[in-house]
C-alpha cells in the first residue's frame, strides 16, 4: 500500500509536470517570430529565472531533489504511452534546468525580461499552494464599478480622450523639458512652445519603484508598494474606471505583460484584463527586435491604425508603452541622422540620450496623426516613465539597488487643453501651482479619474478616499512623504529597502540593512549622510522617520531585521522590557537579572541595574514605582537619574507621603563614550521603601556621540 501511494503521488507529480511543459510548448507556437537561439535559450532561461526568483534558491534545490526521487520512482514502473510521454517532458525539463545551471554559472544575474504566462501561472498557484496563511495575501477580489457612460456622455465637453506614453526607465535630469538636462526631447519641447498655457511640467516628480513590475502595479491601481495584497486584488485598474465611463480602452505595449504578478491573474480571469484593445509581444504578430519586444516603431504603427479605426463617436483612454531606453544596448545604436533626422549637436549623445531622442519621436508620429484627425485639442496627453536610471553610475549601483534621486526623480508633463481646465478652476484655480510641488506616480491614476469626469460619483469617492494617490487637480502640500520600494507583498526583491522623500527637502534611505538621510537641497548628490552628524533637528527628523516606518507592515518588517530578534514593537511602535526581563538590546546590555533594590537607610542610594551602552545618543523612557515603607512622618523623596564615572546627573525628583505607593513614566537622555559600563538608572534618597523599574523603553538610539538636547 505504502509503495502504491507513492506510485499515485509520483504519477499525480508527473502529470502536473507534463501539463506544465506541454502548455510552455503550446505557449512557444504562438509567440511572435522568434529565432532558434532565442527559442532554445532565452525563453527557457526566463520561465527558470523566473522559478528561482519566485520560489527561491533553497525551495528551488528542493524541488530538484523531489523531482529526481519523483522520476526515479516513475521510472521504474511501466506506464505504456504516458511514461514515453512523460520521459519527453522530463526530458525537456532536466535540459531547461541544464541551460539554467549554465547560463547562472556564466552570468549570476540572468535576465528576466520576459516570462511565460503558463509557467508563470502554475509556478504561482505551486507556491501558493504551500503558502501559509497570511492576512495580506493576494486575493482577487476586483470591486465592480457602476456603469456612469450615460452621465459622462451627457456632456462630451467633460470627457477628453487621454493619451498616455508611459516611458521606461528615464530619468528628469536626462529629460529635455527640464532645465539644464540634454537636449533629447525636440518634438515636446516644440509643443509646449506651441501651447504654453495648455502644458504642464512637474518638477518634483518621484517614482514609486525603480523595478518595472512593482512601479507599474503601483501607477496602474494608485496603491504605494507598501499595500497588502489583499488590497491590490481588490481595487480597481485604471483601465476599469474608463470603461466605467463609456471610453473605449487602448494598450500597446511592446513586450508580455509582467506586472507585479498580477497581470495574469487579472488577464486568465473573467472580466479579468477588461481593456478593449490589447497589443503586446505575443498580439501584435511583428518580428522580435531585441530583449523579447517589438520595437517602438511597431508599436507605433499599431497605435496609428487602431486611432484610424476606432469609433470615433466614443472617448477613448489609450496606454503606450515604449520600450526604450530601458534596453538602449540593442537596436538604439543605429539612431542618427539618417534615420531620425537628427541635427548635428545631437549625433555626439550618447546612446541613452538617442534612446530618449528616439521615444520623443515615436510620440511625435502619435500626436501628428491626432492632429491630421482633428483630435490634439480633444485629447489630454500625459508622459511619464515607471522609474529613472542611472547612466552615470553615480552610486556604483543599478537601479535595482538603487533609492537615489537619478532613479526615483523622474518627468511628468501633461498638456491640457484650455476647454478642459475650466472644470478644474472652478474646484480648486490654485492647481496650476503644483507643478512646484512634490508629485508621485500614484498620483497619476486619480488625476485620470478627475479627467475622466467621475470623481464625485458617490462609488468612486469611496475608492478614491482608500488610494495613496492624489488628483494634480488638487491642494498639494510641500511636505508630502513619498514611500518607494521595489518589493510589494505580490513581488519578492533581494536585498529589501525603501526610501522616504520627505517634501523637497529630505530624503531617508534603508538598503542592504543601512540607513542614511540626505538634505536634497544643500545636497542634491546625496553624498553627505545626515545620519553621521550630531544635529538636533537631524535626531528629531529620525525619530518621525522610524514611527512611519514602523506604521506600514511591509516597511516595519524590512527595517525590523536590521536589529537582533529580541527587538519587539508594541502599539506605539517602541521596543519595550518589563520587570526582570532586560534582554540585549540596540547598543544596550542590561547586567543583573533582578530590578528591584530596597533600602532601608534614609539617604543612601538604591543602585539600579548596570547597563552598559555603546557610544552613541540614547533616549530611554523608564516607568518605575516606588513605595514609602511608611515608618517615618517625614514624606519620602526620589530621584530617577544615572551615575556614570561618579558623576550623579539627576532628572526628575517626586515626593509622596507615607505608605502612598507611587507610579511614574520619566524620559531620560544620555550621551554615551567609550562603552561606560556604571550607568544606575534609579537612585533613592530620604525614604523608606524601594523602587522597581516596570518598563523600560528605547526611544531613540543614535550611533556615535550625540547632543543631549535633541
Amino acid at each position: 500500500k505504502r509503495g502504491h501511494a507513492v506510485i499515485f503521488a509520483a504519477a499525480f507529480v508527473q502529470w502536473f509536470l507534463t501539463l506544465l511543459s506541454v502548455l510552455a510548448i503550446w505557449q512557444f507556437l504562438h509567440l511572435p517570430v522568434l529565432s532558434e537561439i532565442e527559442l532554445t535559450t532565452q525563453y527557457p532561461l526566463y520561465s527558470l529565472a523566473m522559478l528561482r526568483e519566485r520560489l527561491g534558491v533553497i525551495e528551488l534545490f528542493l524541488l530538484v531533489i523531489s523531482l529526481c526521487v519523483v522520476w526515479a520512482s516513475w521510472h521504474r514502473t511501466d506506464h505504456g504511452w504516458l511514461s514515453q510521454f512523460g520521459q519527453r517532458a522530463g526530458y525537456w525539463t532536466g535540459g531547461v534546468i541544464a541551460l539554467f545551471a549554465l547560463n547562472a554559472a556564466l552570468n549570476p544575474n540572468p535576465l528576466k525580461a520576459i516570462e511565460l504566462h503558463y509557467a508563470h501561472l502554475a509556478v504561482d498557484f505551486t507556491h501558493n499552494l504551500f503558502a501559509p496563511d497570511r492576512a495580506d495575501q493576494f486575493v482577487l477580489n476586483r470591486l465592480k464599478l457602476p456603469s456612469m457612460a450615460p452621465k459622462v456622455a451627457a456632456d462630451k465637453s467633460t470627457a477628453p480622450n487621454i493619451l498616455f506614453f508611459r516611458l521606461e526607465e528615464v530619468s528628469q535630469d536626462h529629460f529635455g523639458l527640464y532645465e539644464d538636462s540634454a537636449p533629447t526631447t525636440p518634438f515636446m519641447n516644440s509643443l509646449k512652445a506651441r501651447s504654453p498655457k495648455s502644458f504642464f511640467v512637474y518638477n518634483h516628480h518621484v517614482a514609486n519603484a525603480g523595478a518595472t513590475d512593482t512601479s507599474t502595479t503601483s501607477l496602474y491601481t494608485g496603491l504605494q508598494p507598501n499595500r497588502s495584497g489583499k488590497e491590490f486584488g481588490q481595487m480597481p485598474i485604471l483601465w476599469d474606471y474608463a470603461n466605467a465611463a463609456g471610453y473605449e480602452t487602448f494598450m500597446a505595449i511592446p513586450f508580455h505583460l509582467s506586472w507585479g504578478r498580477l497581470d495574469q491573474r487579472w488577464a486568465h480571469t473573467p472580466g479579468g484584463l477588461s481593456i478593449d484593445t490589447l497589443i503586446d509581444a505575443k498580439r501584435s504578430k511583428r518580428p522580435i527586435a531585441y530583449d523579447n519586444s517589438i520595437s517602438d516603431e511597431d508599436i507605433t504603427a499599431l497605435t496609428i491604425d487602431w486611432l484610424q479605426s476606432r469609433n470615433a463617436k466614443e472617448p477613448f483612454l489609450a496606454i503606450l508603452n515604449f520600450k526604450l531606453p530601458h534596453s538602449n544596448a540593442e537596436g538604439v545604436n543605429t539612431i542618427g541622422r539618417e534615420r531620425l533626422g537628427c541635427p548635428n549637436s545631437l549625433w555626439e549623445l550618447s546612446i541613452y540620450h538617442c534612446a530618449i531622442y528616439a521615444v520623443d519621436f515615436e510620440i511625435g508620429r502619435v500626436i501628428k496623426e491626432l492632429e491630421d484627425q482633428g483630435l490634439l485639442d480633444e485629447t489630454v496627453i500625459i508622459v511619464a516613465p515607471d522609474h529613472g536610471a542611472d547612466q552615470l553610475n553615480r552610486h556604483g549601483k543599478s537601479r535595482l539597488y538603487n533609492y537615489y534621486q537619478e532613479v526615483l526623480s523622474i518627468p511628468l508633463a501633461m498638456r491640457i487643453p484650455l476647454q478642459f481646465q475650466h472644470r478644474a478652476d472652478k474646484a480648486n484655480p490654485k492647481w496650476r501651482g503644483n507643478q512646484n510641488t512634490i508629485t508621485q506616480n500614484v498620483d497619476i491614476l486619480p488625476t485620470i479619474i478627475d479627467l475622466l469626469g467621475i470623481s464625485e460619483v458617490a462609488a468612486i469617492k469611496d475608492l478614491s478616499a482608500r488610494l495613496d494617490g492624489k488628483s494634480l487637480f488638487q491642494n498639494l502640500s510641500d511636505d508630502r512623504w513619498v514611500l518607494s520600494m521595489n518589493q510589494n507583498v505580490l513581488r519578492p526583491w533581494s536585498p529589501e529597502g525603501f526610501a522616504f522623500t520627505i517634501g523637497k527637502e529630505y530624503k531617508y534611505i534603508f538598503f542592504d540593512n543601512e540607513d542614511e538621510l540626505y538634505d536634497l537641497i544643500s545636497d542634491p548628490g546625496e553624498t553627505n549622510n545626515l545620519l553621521k552628524t550630531n544635529r538636533s533637528e537631524v535626531i528629531g527628523l529620525y525619530e518621525r522617520i522610524k514611527k512611519v516606518v514602523l506604521n506600514s507592515p511591509l516597511t516595519r518588517e524590512i527595517y525590523a531585521r536590521k536589529f537582533p530578534d529580541s527587538r519587539v514593537y508594541d502599539p506605539l511602535f517602541v521596543h519595550s522590557y518589563t520587570g526582570k526581563n532586560l534582554p540585549t538590546q540596540v547598543g544596550v546590555e542590561i547586567e543583573g537579572s533582578d530590578s528591584r533594590h530596597s533600602r532601608n537607610t534614609a539617604g543612601v542610594l538604591s543602585y539600579g541595574p548596570y547597563v552598559t551602552l555603546k557610544e552613541g545618543f540614547y533616549e530611554f523612557k523608564v516607568t518605575y514605582s516606588a513605595t514609602n515603607g511608611g515608618g517615618g512622618e517625614i514624606p519620602g523623596q526620589y530621584e530617577l537619574g544615572y551615575v556614570s564615572q561618579n558623576r550623579w546627573s539627576s532628572y526628575k525628583k517626586h515626593e509622596f507621603e507615607p505608605g502612598e505607593n507611587n507610579t511614574h513614566s520619566s524620559h531620560l537622555t544620555i550621551t554615551a563614550e567609550n562603552n561606560d559600563k556604571n550607568w544606575e538608572l534609579l537612585t533613592l534618597f530620604n525614604g523608606e521603601g524601594s523602587l522597581e523599574i516596570i518598563q523600560l523603553e528605547v526611544l531613540r538610539f543614535m550611533p556615535e556621540s550625540g547632543d543631549e538636547g535633541g
